[in-house]
């Protein structure tokens, strides 16, 4: 179903909720990385030899808001996808327009 070489960063620091995440995708056969905080979802994005091709990540992290760890992971990332990036343009242009990000 999934392609086995993709690789998704789940960033949730409520530890069922993100087991329940992390089981779904790896029954979907993709490799999967888990954080509990910024800090430690960071040290993944940073890692040069680990590839990510997608970060979730909830909000209202405790240490960062999960906007905010979205920015730093893609000025971090040297192999970040344009996922990330393309969400926070997105973003950019609809408060330049005067309208709300959230749905």
């Amino acid at each position: 179903m999934s392609n086995p070489t993709s690789t998704i960063l789940v960033v949730e620091d409520d530890s069922i909720v993100r087991m329940l995440i992390v089981d779904v995708l790896e029954e979907l056969e993709y490799k999967v990385l888990e954080a509990a905080d910024g800090g430690e979802a960071l040290s993944f994005v940073q890692n040069d030899a680990q590839t990510i091709d997608l970060m979730m990540t909830d909000k209202g992290l405790p240490d960062i808001d999960g906007v905010q760890l979205a920015k730093k992971s893609t000025r971090a990332a040297s192999s970040a996808t344009g996922f990330v990036r393309q969400r926070l343009r997105r973003k950019h242009r609809r408060r330049a327009r005067g309208h709300s990000y959230h749905r």
